[in-house]
């Protein structure tokens, strides 16, 4: 546990704010916009289970959002439901080249609070992510790592992504945490952005690393800008 907060101060820069807009679980680059509001449900489906994160963002700044999190609240219910307060910050981290744009250094923390008794928890993240030129497809790569009260157990893993642009309001992503944890999954999906009425809709699939922690599942979001 030591280990994991050490690593996770190291990952986090002088750059201090708040936030959790994600691609679909892994925290993306983008950013509430400044005086703006977002919610959204993540709903996670199989057979007899319906696991949900509820979250809303706050733009503070530009480059910087504050977020609330309810974690864990469905059928059956689970005792890791948590609720947490945490944040997100990005910034440019180089200028545009022949092959990528868009260069970013992103970074989190989030603090849980369980709601059954079992104290205080801690996930945190950063990562770099660029846009190729030819393509407009974004890549993420970085690290996460926290304590039980998301993860299930003490972890620190990898974070890959990919998102690519079908249309300005059409979007394919993947994204895959490495290890062997309950976050240790491989989703896939299609994400919907209707700018007109700033109404965002995901659908994906869960493919988890390891069967002893998680399954297989559908998994939904709705949310939108206000």
């Amino acid at each position: 546990m030591p280990f994991v907060i050490l690593v996770l101060l190291v990952l986090m820069s002088s750059t201090f704010a708040w936030s959790q807009q994600a691609i679909i679980n892994l925290p993306s680059a983008d950013i509430t916009p400044v005086g703006k509001n977002f919610l959204m449900n993540e709903s996670y489906v199989r057979p007899g289970v319906i696991n949900t994160v509820n979250f809303y963002t706050y733009g503070v700044s530009e480059g910087t959002e504050f977020a609330v999190t309810l974690y864990d609240l469905g059928r059956p219910r689970r005792d890791s439901l948590a609720v947490a307060v945490g944040y997100k910050s990005q910034f440019d981290l180089a200028e545009d080249g022949d092959w990528f744009r868009d260069i970013k250094l992103t970074h989190g923390l989030m603090v849980p609070q369980n709601l059954k008794g079992d104290g205080l928890g801690i996930w945190g993240y950063s990562h770099w992510s660029a846009r190729l030129q030819a393509t407009d497809t974004r890549l993420t790569a970085g690290l996460a790592g926290g304590t039980r009260h998301v993860f299930g157990q003490s972890t620190l893993c990898g974070m890959l992504a990919i998102e690519q642009p079908l249309t300005s309001e059409i979007h394919l992503v993947a994204e895959w945490f490495t290890g062997s944890h309950e976050m240790g999954n491989l989703v896939t999906g299609i994400v919907y952005h209707n700018h007109d009425l700033d109404l965002v809709l995901v659908g994906g699939y869960k493919f988890p690393n390891d069967y002893s922690k998680t399954s297989n599942g559908l998994v939904f979001e709705i949310g939108g800008f206000f």
